[in-house]
């Protein structure tokens, strides 16, 4: 059933192509990005296809200290976040959306992370983990998009709004870590892509 979700809210993507993209907001476009991961580390590619004019900001919530940019996407942008193996927690903040990812991650593996609009309410967001059947069509979703990396303008970005990050987090991060873990969409070591 998500998947035939999935494919239907992709479907509409090839003729908002035609379109000019929106444009990339306090990151820089880049034509190539190595996607396999850094010895010792893994790799997780944040795709964002979602059509909107809302910004989509993912941070790295770590369990102690300040959450980490990772990116900030618009519509038809990807990035690719190397990370250590083990136990993460991602956040989402934009378009009135507050949402968030647990991950396992294993050395040397590549995940994909999609940027979805929530289901129940079209103008929200969450974070959808690429797993079965979907692992063949999201290099498929990747081509329609543009590679970004981070820049001395995004971290400024991220610093000047750390303080309205840190009130997200802590209004909503206890709710999420409170729910059963059925109830957590999570990235599991097994959902690698390769």
């Amino acid at each position: 059933m998500r998947l035939l979700v999935l494919i239907g809210l992709l479907g509409a993507v090839p003729a908002c192509l035609a379109n000019k993209p929106m444009p990339v907001q306090h990151m820089r476009e880049v034509d190539y990005v190595e996607t396999a991961p850094a010895p010792g580390e893994a790799a997780v590619i944040f795709l964002r296809l979602a059509q909107g004019p809302h910004v989509t900001s993912i941070f790295e919530v770590p369990d102690v200290g300040p959450a980490r940019l990772v990116a900030i996407l618009t519509p038809q942008t990807k990035f690719v976040l190397n990370a250590a193996p083990g136990p993460h927690t991602f956040m989402l903040i934009g378009g009135g959306s507050t949402a968030f990812l647990g991950a396992t991650l294993q050395e040397g593996k590549v995940y994909g992370v999609l940027v979805a609009h929530r289901l129940e309410v079209w103008r929200e967001f969450s974070l959808q983990p690429i797993r079965g059947s979907e692992r063949q069509q999201f290099p498929a979703w990747l081509a329609d998009a543009r590679w970004v990396e981070t820049t001395h303008e995004s971290l400024t970005w991220a610093h000047e709004n750390a303080a309205d990050t840190e009130a997200q987090r802590s209004k909503h991060f206890p709710e999420w870590k409170a729910r059963p873990d059925a109830e957590h969409l999570v990235l599991n070591a097994e959902d690698a892509l390769r």
